[in-house]
């Protein structure tokens, strides 16, 4: 089954307000019995993007029908992190207190500003 693309009707780059992009990696920590702790990296972390968008009525209605009917909510996903769009990654949405995304009206009609929390296969 081939892995669903972000919906070229919704915007291509999010705004860059709200944007963030997280790197890292699990480290332990073992106490030794003199001197500093000794640190090793004990696996990647995954990366975890934080988007948000400005959407009208209709974008969020295809947002939640992609992420209900195309994913099911929990599927993987390629979605663009360029400004230009073309270089893609592979997804998957994460939950947030049983929210995968969160909506909030703007001062204008029929505009939301929704945001969602993205983490990237490795």
């Amino acid at each position: 089954m081939a892995v669903p693309v972000w919906p070229a009707t919704l915007p291509q780059t999010p705004l860059r307000a709200g944007y963030s992009w997280s790197k890292g990696a699990n480290v332990l920590n073992s106490k030794m019995d003199a001197g500093i702790s000794k640190r090793r990296v004990r696996s990647k972390r995954a990366e975890v993007i934080t988007v948000s968008y400005m959407l009208s009525g209709a974008q969020v209605d295809r947002l939640n029908q992609f992420f209900e009917l195309e994913l099911g909510w929990v599927g993987r996903f390629k979605y663009p992190i360029s400004c230009d769009g073309k270089t893609v990654v592979d997804v998957r949405a994460v939950e947030n207190n049983g929210e995968f995304f969160r909506y909030s009206p703007t001062e204008a009609y029929d505009l939301w500003n929704v945001s969602l929390t993205l983490e990237v296969y490795p």
